[in-house]
């Protein structure tokens, strides 16, 4: 527990200084000049101006309005205050429109009500601020200062640097303390992430454009993102420059990899005819083989989905004609492709049906189609719930979330293991290589071994639910606990086959981030004669995506009873 706690509370500046000492340890040679002059501004100050640092760079933004800036712990704001900002820390400046998106969350109605020189101010606040804004276009003192603290880019680099991973913050190690998480206990790698910094800046720069072609792809911009793929592709098909990313120097090619494996992952909106067009040009080129063999992934599954036969002969020809041995994964790619050219592979029957008439309601709530129950409107999942118990049957939602729990007990110590690099903290969800092939292709040999030792342990069910204990609460990728309750665990392993359960945990684990979705909404136990059922349900709009086919296939050739059920609406 921390040595204080509430409004004293100390642990912000002892979680962010543990950061910083170890991140400055393991990789202080890769840090610039000024990097580490920005560090040593940080560790000169007192104590109280290096608390106000610490608590300021974990707030979202970075302005403050000063009177929002207030701790308990730090006492008189000036003192520390004075202190960044003659360490250069810290600055007191007004912000001008180039700084609108980053202030606006922070302004209040008051303050944009000063800006406009208005004392009662009229509208919602997004409307007074495109009237500030455009005041403040005009007069660059119309908002009174604000705070701005600096340098933050340099910390954010120490907590990647620390974490190993970009989404973990601070949060991490004050929920530790306050005992209300657990990690695993991993051992730390000796190996380190970078190695140099030309490696970092080509994993920031590669990221910064992968947020935007992310951001480009949500918005539904996919034209813009195509443009800027194929251009990289060219770049490396002609070797021609790229405006706009001679910054990146030396990093290029390694940047322009790694954005074209992430793109290969993200066509799910993107027309059939760019898709074979991107895939068949990217996995022509020369890119590492550990960037290229998601590429060869993608292309083979594109091209025995759409039924391709010559041109998947081809990339298998172009695969075994390769000097250097192939790898596990190219292995599988052959392997599975075999199966289809060779007729072994027949299609796949349609998954079986169940229809169910239910009666719609009136309105809608966030969107989603409602429908009547004796307890007012449901969702459809719960409605298809409600007549299953009708039927004798015990329901649960279970959509995502089951099989990786299952998978996180089962395997865990497959999470742990030791493999170099993949675990820079002790708080971490997940090795770093979770959501990639290459988790079990590291692990294969563990995972066998561990559904071996499950399977002929004495009383696995009971193994199982006495690890379920141990874990429940713990971060651990996957596992979700709220909507996995022991009493749900325990039923489900008393009346499903432990075999097919650790089959299918064992499928996902090949590749957690692309299975980690389409498995079916509900399981449905009968609660006499131990019938189960996993149901993916649809609305009568609703069609099933590859994702939930694929589920459905392999929760079948696991040998349990799976369903689509089909809902109907009484006619008008």
């Amino acid at each position: 527990m921390p040595e204080e706690t509430g409004p004293s509370a100390t642990y912000y500046l002892r979680h962010f200084e543990i950061v910083v000492a170890h991140s400055v340890e393991r990789y202080g040679d890769l840090l610039y000049p000024e990097e580490t002059g920005v560090i040593e501004a940080f560790n000169a100050l007192d104590r109280p101006a290096r608390q106000l640092y610490a608590r300021l760079f974990n707030r979202r933004h970075r302005w403050f309005l000063l009177e929002n800036i207030e701790y308990a712990e730090i006492g008189p704001l000036g003192p520390p205050l004075d202190a960044l900002i003659c360490s250069g820390l810290a600055r007191m400046e007004r912000p001008g429109p180039d700084h609108w998106d980053e202030i606006f969350p922070v302004l209040t109605r008051a303050h944009l009500a000063a800006a406009l020189k208005q004392e009662r101010p009229k509208g919602t606040k997004n409307a007074l601020g495109q009237r500030a804004l455009a005041r403040l276009e005009t007069d660059p003192e119309a908002l009174l200062p604000m705070i701005r603290l600096l340098h933050t880019e340099t910390f954010e680099l120490l907590m990647l640097l620390y974490f190993g991973n970009p989404w973990q913050d601070l949060s991490s190690l004050v929920l530790e303390e306050l005992e209300t998480t657990r990690h695993l206990p991993t051992p730390l790698s000796a190996h380190r992430l970078f190695q140099n910094r030309e490696h970092l800046n080509a994993y920031l720069a590669a990221r910064k454009v992968e947020r935007r072609l992310h951001d480009l792809l949500e918005a539904g911009e996919i034209d813009a993102v195509l443009e800027e793929v194929m251009d990289i592709t060219a770049f490396f098909e002609k070797g021609t420059a790229m405006g706009g990313y001679e910054s990146f120097g030396k990093n290029a090619r390694h940047i322009f990899a790694r954005i074209l494996t992430w793109f290969s992952g993200e066509l799910r909106q993107v027309p059939d005819t760019e898709v074979m067009e991107f895939l068949t040009r990217a996995v022509a080129l020369p890119l590492p083989a550990d960037l290229l063999i998601p590429i060869q992934e993608r292309l083979a599954l594109h091209l025995r989905r759409s039924g391709h036969r010559t041109r998947l002969i081809g990339l298998l020809r172009s695969l075994r004609a390769t000097d250097t041995p192939l790898t596990f994964r190219q292995e599988a790619i052959v392997a599975r492709s075999l199966r289809y050219l060779s007729g072994r592979r027949k299609a796949a029957p349609a998954p079986e049906e169940i229809t169910v008439e239910l009666t719609p309601w009136t309105g809608t709530r966030g969107g989603r189609r409602l429908y009547t129950s004796e307890d007012g409107p449901v969702a459809v999942e719960e409605a298809v719930i409600n007549h299953f118990r009708g039927r004798g049957f015990d329901g649960w939602h279970v959509e995502n979330a089951f099989i990786p729990t299952f998978a996180a007990v089962t395997f865990v110590e497959a999470f742990s293991a030791d493999v170099p690099g993949v675990f820079q903290s002790r708080y971490q969800s997940a090795p770093l290589d979770f959501y990639s092939m290459d988790f079990f292709e590291r692990r294969a040999p563990l995972i066998d071994q561990l559904a071996r030792d499950i399977l002929s342990a004495p009383d696995p069910r009971a193994l199982l639910t006495a690890r379920y204990g141990e874990l429940q609460g713990m971060a651990l990728a996957g596992a979700d606990w709220r909507r996995i309750s022991p009493a749900l665990f325990a039923r489900a392993l008393s009346a499903l086959p432990l075999q097919g359960l650790v089959s299918v945990a064992r499928h996902y684990l090949r590749h957690p981030k692309e299975h980690g979705t389409g498995m079916p909404d509900l399981l449905l136990l009968h609660q006499d004669n131990g019938e189960a059922l996993w149901a993916e349900v649809k609305s009568p709009s609703d069609t099933l995506s590859d994702l939930q086919l694929h589920w459905l296939e392999h929760l079948t050739a696991a040998g349990f009873r799976a369903v689509v059920v089909r809902v109907t609406e009484p006619s008008a």
